[in-house]
């Protein structure tokens, strides 16, 4: 998904038609940041994207790191942690936040909070219920991603997270033949090939492994 919009263009979504009909234009992030949506201003127009590079073609903005940023990652390995991204003059809204920008003299995108996460008084429940509780929470949101128009690729680590995504998705979705992607090492003491075939296995999946290596960067 990329866009721009200049001053001159109304903007209206859906969730704007029962408001007043401002040149507004509204823009809203997933509650925890999974989706990116990158955002700049250059000369007059709001660019906005699923990745940086779209806007970096599209705005023909400079490409320049930003410093502090890269050293956050570099030092503390700190990663979207911030509305700030590796490249000066590109932002990003915040998971659980939204944005709204006056199409009129200046472009000043006003960035608010909708959603944060409530941490729930402790519920004294059976160990079956939690059990239970958290296997409906599971599928459910494993079936959420799995809406798509295109095929659905499964990032397989090996670990215990991606392996019960993987399975979950073949038992929602008998009938797919999911495609995994997983990082090797020739290593043995990082690599966890084995784990990840007889996951692939499980599934009736088709599996591709890559093998990062540092000069590759």
């Amino acid at each position: 998904m990329a866009g721009r919009v200049p001053k001159s263009v109304q903007w209206h979504l859906e969730l704007r038609a029962l408001g007043s009909f401002e040149p507004e234009a509204f823009c809203a992030r997933d509650r925890f940041g999974v989706k990116p949506f990158y955002y700049a201003v250059v000369n007059g127009q709001f660019y906005f994207a699923s990745e940086i590079k779209q806007i970096l073609l599209g705005s023909q903005i400079q490409s320049i790191a930003n410093a502090q940023s890269v050293h956050h990652f570099l030092e503390w390995g700190l990663l979207d942690y911030s509305a700030e991204t590796f490249f000066q003059g590109i932002r990003q809204i915040p998971g659980g936040h939204y944005l709204r920008l006056d199409l009129s003299d200046p472009l000043v995108p006003v960035i608010s909070r909708y959603w944060d996460l409530c941490l729930e008084p402790k519920h004294e429940i059976s160990t079956e219920t939690a059990i239970e509780e958290f296997r409906a929470r599971f599928e459910n949101a494993v079936k959420l991603r799995l809406r798509s128009d295109v095929p659905v690729g499964i990032s397989l680590s090996g670990g215990l997270d991606s392996s019960a995504v993987a399975c979950q998705a073949r038992e929602i979705s008998p009938q797919v033949e999911f495609h995994t992607f997983s990082a090797c090492f020739e290593d043995k003491s990082i690599d966890e090939r084995d784990y990840m075939s007889a996951v692939v296995s499980s599934i009736a999946g088709v599996g591709h492994k890559t093998f990062p290596q540092a000069k590759s960067f």
